[in-house]
C-alpha cells in the first residue's frame, strides 16, 4: 500500500511472512535525498518508499532462508554453487569445466539480481554461445545454470528455476576440433587436387589398393610386410 503524506513525500507499507510463519508489516517512507546544493528532492511518485520497504522485504527473506534470496546477483549465486560443489567433492576436472561456463554468464549477466533471470533470457544466452562457441559449450552452459538455480530453489531463493524449461536452440553448427565431418563441394575437391598437384606423399604401410593410383615406385625394406610408396599426384590444369 502507498500513501503520500505530504507533496514529494509518501509512506510504503507491505505484509510479509517471515519463516516462523509469523505476518509482520514493514512500513517505510521516503528516504531524504538531497540534490547537489543540499535541497531536498521530492520523491514525486512514492518511488523511493517503495524501493525502501521492499529492501526491507529482502533483508528478511535473507534472514529467513540464509545468505540468499531473489535479490542476490547472479555472481554471488555462482560463487556461493561453485564452494558447494567443492564440498560436494566434484573433480578438479568438472570445476574447471564449470569455470569456462561461469565466466560466460557472469559476463553477460552476472550482475542481474536473481528474480530478473528469466526462461527467454536463459534461451537467448544459450543460443549465442552455441553460435560463438558450438554446441558443447551450449549444452554445458545449460547444464550449470540449471543446476546453479537449482540450489537456489532448494535455499528458498526462488521457488521456480528458469532454466528448467529453457529449450537449447537447434541447428547449431560445431566449432573448431568438435566439427567432426560434412560433405565438400566439387570446388573445394578441385582446390585441394590442384594444391596437391606435382606433389610427392610418403606413405607407411602394406597399401597394394595404391598401385591403381598414379604412378609409384617401392623401395625394400628390412621388414616384408611394411614398404613405403612415394604417390606423385599429377592434376590437368590445362
Amino acid at each position: 500500500m502507498l500513501t503520500e503524506l505530504a507533496p514529494g513525500r509518501w509512506k510504503a507499507r507491505v505484509l510479509v511472512r517471515d519463516s516462523s510463519g509469523e505476518r509482520r508489516d514493514l512500513v517505510r517512507v521516503s528516504p531524504t535525498k538531497l540534490d547537489a546544493r543540499g535541497r531536498n528532492i521530492p520523491d514525486r511518485n512514492g518511488t523511493r518508499a517503495v524501493d525502501a520497504v521492499l529492501a526491507a522485504v529482502r533483508s528478511i527473506r535473507v534472514d529467513a532462508g540464509g545468505d540468499l534470496s531473489d535479490s542476490t546477483t547472479v555472481r554471488q549465486l555462482w560463487d556461493k554453487y561453485r564452494t558447494y560443489l567443492i564440498e560436494q567433492g566434484r573433480s578438479q576436472t568438472t570445476i574447471d569445466q564449470y569455470d569456462v561456463a561461469a565466466e560466460l554468464f557472469n559476463t553477460a549477466f552476472g550482475g542481474r539480481r536473481l528474480l530478473e533471470v528469466t526462461t527467454s533470457s536463459v534461451e537467448a544466452f544459450l543460443k549465442e554461445i552455441g553460435h560463438a562457441k558450438g554446441p558443447s559449450s551450449m549444452r554445458t552452459g545449460r547444464n550449470v545454470l540449471s543446476g546453479m538455480f537449482r540450489y537456489a530453489v532448494r535455499r528458498d531463493a526462488l521457488s521456480v528455476n528458469p532454466v528448467r524449461e529453457s529449450e537449447l536452440a537447434q541447428n547449431i553448427e560445431a566449432k573448431g576440433r568438435t566439427g567432426g565431418s560434412r560433405d565438400i563441394t566439387v570446388d573445394e575437391l578441385r582446390s585441394s587436387w590442384q594444391r596437391c598437384a606435382h606433389h610427392t606423399f610418403r606413405v607407411h604401410g602394406n597399401c597394394p589398393a595404391l598401385n591403381a593410383i598414379g604412378r609409384h615406385r617401392s623401395s625394400r625394406t628390412r621388414r616384408p610386410r611394411c614398404r613405403s610408396i612415394a604417390i606423385v599426384l599429377t592434376w590437368p590444369t590445362g
